[in-house]
């Protein structure tokens, strides 16, 4: 069983502290459902899960992806995360290597929950 901060809806966020929690709250369950879950590859299918989930958990605004070119041969997934706050709201991650995308997409949410809980930390 996890702990989770906020068991019901997110209460309003107002301080900076309060949103650097929700983000990294978003972040560790992200974690953990890439773990758990069916896919192990990043795939539209596994975005609408990820984003459903953690909608549900009232985490996030939305989560989005897209196949941009960046060069001849050279396709890079975006994943914009928007959190349900003002101000700074949005994580971006790009994914370049398709062989190791979902590595990568873990490895990218470790160093965003990093620095997330070093903020809560500073605060």
């Amino acid at each position: 069983m996890q702990l989770s901060l906020f068991p019901e809806e997110p209460k309003k966020m107002d301080t900076q502290e309060e949103r650097f929690t929700i983000a990294w709250e978003f972040l560790r369950d992200s974690l953990d459902w890439l773990e758990e879950c069916k896919y192990k590859t990043v795939t539209k299918y596994l975005v609408n899960a990820w984003e459903k989930d953690m909608k549900e958990h009232g985490y996030i605004k939305s989560i989005k992806q897209s196949m941009e070119s960046l060069g001849p041969r050279r396709n890079t997934l975006w994943v914009l995360v928007e959190f349900p706050f003002e101000g700074n709201r949005h994580i971006s991650i790009w994914l370049d290597n398709h062989k190791t995308r979902f590595e990568d997409l873990k490895e990218e949410l470790k160093k965003y929950e990093a620095a997330a809980l070093k903020e809560i930390r500073n605060a």
